[in-house]
């Protein structure tokens, strides 16, 4: 059981630009953290960074980064090549991304990642620079404790798919009803470790985590995968 959501704009000045993959971190990083509000735009750099062969969720949470530093004033137009990273502007990300992609101006300094261009911006670019072991991170880390522990430990730095804990998988794939408590610190680490193993297990089989114990859904169990 696989899945792969495939995306396809038909309106707009990105008209005809298609491409595979389309997640809840699309939303999160190129809407959310830009203010981003036309869903073409949107799709359309999400669908840049694939095409691209660059890292969705790293392009958001760290050309935010710089977006960021451009509003507080700690780098300016003539650090941008000239652009305006202003909250909103969708064809300015775009640009960003090329940038990055491509190491044109800005985009060689940011291309040896984000912490590295931080030591180089100096001015305390670094206190607003969220990262996991280097790895810039997009991952919500102040209510849902499992998560967060699993994002500051995954081998994937800072990334949720090795361990984050969602819906009552957190005892396994039978847990007691009122067990889980995603605000609660006890037990986190007895289900970051079920769900990174079982985890694991799914991508061997190729099977949409989805469907199995990562969202707690649990129309799949370690019986299933057993059988499988």
């Amino acid at each position: 059981i696989g899945c792969m959501p495939f995306m396809e704009i038909n309106k707009g000045k990105y008209k005809g630009d298609k491409g595979e993959g389309f997640w809840i971190n699309t939303i999160m990083g190129h809407a959310c953290r830009f203010d981003i509000s036309d869903p073409e735009s949107v799709v359309e750099s999400w669908l840049l960074t694939n095409k691209l062969g660059l890292d969705g969720d790293y392009v958001a949470a760290g050309l935010s980064w710089v977006f960021e530093l451009y509003g507080k004033g700690i780098i300016t137009k003539k650090d941008t090549d000239g652009l305006e990273l202003d909250w909103g502007n969708s064809e300015t990300l775009i640009k960003m991304i090329k940038k990055l992609a491509y190491r044109e101006g800005i985009g060689d300094l940011l291309a040896d990642g984000m912490v590295e261009a931080a030591k180089k911006i100096g001015c305390n670019s670094e206190y607003y620079l969220i990262q996991v072991k280097g790895q810039p991170s997009i991952e919500p880390f102040r209510i849902p404790k499992g998560w967060a522990l699993a994002v500051c430990t995954s081998p994937v730095a800072g990334r949720h798919l090795r361990g984050a804990t969602m819906g009552s998988n957190q005892y396994g794939p039978r847990p007691r009803p009122g067990d889980f408590n995603v605000t609660d610190y006890r037990n986190q680490a007895k289900g970051v470790v079920w769900q990174g193993k079982t985890k694991e297990l799914e991508d061997n089989l190729g099977i949409c985590n989805y469907v199995g114990t990562c969202s707690g859904a649990n129309f799949l169990t370690i019986t299933n995968f057993a059988e499988l």
